[in-house]
């Protein structure tokens, strides 16, 4: 996870730098920042060995982390006010949430048996044999 986050903040970095020299993506920044953390907690929810729990606790800190850091570099940079710190770290943690969510159900991971997982158990005497 710890990649996950470090990649995250990074692009949250370079999302704020990008914005402190341009307005138009100062302008989408507020969107931009809680996508990226998305999209990675999407690909760490796909790829990381993780229950549906854990990998739901990773997303939320991908998304905090990452956006706690990319709202203190804007402050630095004085293209933020310190508001920015109280809504943009839960929203992203929201988004990161729903992305290591969705990334674990489409690995196929964090559901439980399906009624055809039953009657492939059932049919093969019940010993996982085929």
């Amino acid at each position: 996870m710890r990649g996950f986050v470090a990649l995250a903040a990074a692009a949250e970095g370079v999302l704020v730098v990008a914005g402190h020299w341009s307005d138009r993506v100062l302008m989408l920044s507020g969107v931009l920042g809680t996508v990226i953390p998305f999209v990675l907690a999407l690909r760490y929810g796909m790829t990381a060995e993780a229950s549906l729990p854990e990998a739901a606790v990773g997303g939320v800190v991908i998304g905090v982390v990452s956006a706690a850091l990319g709202a203190a570099l804007a402050l630095l940079l004085g293209d933020q006010t310190w508001m920015v710190l109280t809504y943009g770290p839960p929203a992203a943690g929201v988004t990161g949430l729903l992305g290591a969510t969705a990334g674990t159900g489409l690995a196929g991971r964090g559901r439980g048996p399906t009624e055809m997982d039953e009657e492939v158990s059932l049919d093969s005497g019940g010993n996982g044999e085929g």
